[in-house]
């Protein structure tokens, strides 16, 4: 299986009257993470099956969204163990996927490094609509390989 670690695209500041969890993408954050996604198309198998998977927090919706549309068609699922940070949970509930799937997980850092770092022995810094696929095997354990990382202006390039 394929799992690309996907961080959410730019939102908003926190506001006096919101929490984080209501934060939303950027009108700017909407058209970078547009500009990005064809690079992202052209790095996935479209043979293989695709789900996208989210951290239920309002910015990351909005990402996962967006991605499934332009890539897609296909359904996001909500996932609490993004917003916790419980890979081993992740990759529990991956391991029910088909293993030729390419599960993107929309998330947050540190989390995102923190399990790059996890799976591969590489923290990758994570900028907002950055990307990584890790090869991931073993369903008994968590570690994979790093296929790729792109940065934001790397997948705008790929185009």
């Amino acid at each position: 299986m394929q799992l690309i670690l996907f961080r959410h695209g730019i939102a908003e500041d926190l506001k006096p009257d919101t929490t984080d969890d209501e934060r939303h993408l950027t009108v700017r954050g909407i058209h970078r993470l547009r500009d990005e996604l064809p690079g992202l198309r052209r790095l996935l198998d479209r043979a293989a099956p695709l789900a996208v998977w989210s951290s239920p927090l309002c910015r990351a919706l909005e990402t996962a969204q967006i991605l499934a549309d332009e890539i897609g068609p296909v359904e996001v699922r909500t996932v609490r163990a993004i917003l916790d940070g419980d890979l081993d949970e992740l990759l529990r509930l991956a391991a029910c996927l088909d293993p030729n799937t390419q599960l993107i997980v929309v998330g947050h850092e540190p989390t995102l490094g923190i399990w790059s770092q996890a799976m591969t022995g590489v923290a990758l810094p994570f900028k907002k609509a950055s990307a990584a696929a890790i090869e991931w095997t073993d369903s008994q354990a968590p570690r994979g390989q790093l296929v790729w990382f792109c940065q934001p202006r790397t997948l705008r390039c790929l185009k």
